[in-house]
């Protein structure tokens, strides 16, 4: 009876504890080429909120702490509502944790950004370079439809504004 009431009681003050650490999810991570043709995220989040921080990591690792596998991009924070970020040239005052690192074609990697105090993250995007090839105007691979499973993701190519748009909506601004 002890361990029972014992297991009930570290479950529901564990559960709690748990969720409230996880930060909420504002705006958007999409991917796509530069005009040189080298893999950038493009982010879009609510007026007032904008990231300071990308996360990019191995797909297939599932654990974006793993320091083998995983690159923390921090710089400072963007004006308005949307920037593309060159992750292999980065910009004036972005820096790559490790500084040296490949994106290799073959393989699959999640990107997404956030605020530096974890107030927020923007929703993923699982890519291959390979998946971002230009086909017109819609060039930013984006995760259409969150509320399904992770293992159902829907990714569509979407044009700069339809991707905004999709921030927007998603962010609740």
């Amino acid at each position: 009876m002890r361990r029972t009431l014992a297991v009930a009681l570290i479950a529901a003050t564990g559960v709690p504890m748990l969720t409230a650490c996880s930060p909420v999810r504002r705006g958007a991570t999409g991917m796509t080429l530069d005009a040189a043709g080298r893999p950038a995220a493009v982010v879009a989040w609510c007026p007032g909120k904008p990231p300071s921080a990308l996360v990019l990591y191995d797909h297939n690792e599932r654990n974006p702490d793993n320091a083998d596998t995983t690159v923390h991009f921090t710089g400072p924070k963007p004006s308005g509502t949307y920037a593309e970020i060159p992750l292999t040239a980065l910009p004036a005052g972005w820096t790559a944790k490790p500084s040296a690192f490949t994106i290799t074609s073959s393989r699959e990697y999640r990107v997404y950004a956030g605020s530096s105090d974890n107030d927020y993250t923007t929703d993923a995007v699982v890519f291959t370079t390979e998946r971002l090839r230009p086909r017109g105007p819609a060039t930013i691979l984006a995760r259409v439809d969150p509320a399904k499973p992770a293992d159902h993701d829907v990714y569509e190519l979407l044009t700069v504004e339809e991707f905004k748009r999709l921030a927007q909506k998603r962010g609740g601004c």
